[in-house]
């Protein structure tokens, strides 16, 4: 069985952005390990807007696989 090792968001949201761990610090990387523990958490910018969404890949060794997340 293989693991996602990352993902690595390639259209960051437009109407917010993605925060990981306690301090809440923006990024454009994280791990199957930090969604696993709830430490990946989505801000919303206030707009009006209310649908979002990230284009991603996902890395497992020399194996990767793209998709995107609408919220």
């Amino acid at each position: 069985m293989t693991f996602v090792s990352y993902f690595s968001v390639l259209e960051p949201p437009l109407h917010g952005q993605l925060l990981v761990a306690a301090n809440r610090t923006r990024t454009l990387q994280f791990t199957q390990l930090d969604i696993d523990e709830d430490r990946l958490t989505y801000q919303h910018d206030g707009s009006n807007s209310l649908n979002d969404s990230i284009r991603f890949t996902a890395e497992a060794g020399s194996v990767s696989a793209s998709g995107v997340v609408r919220f």
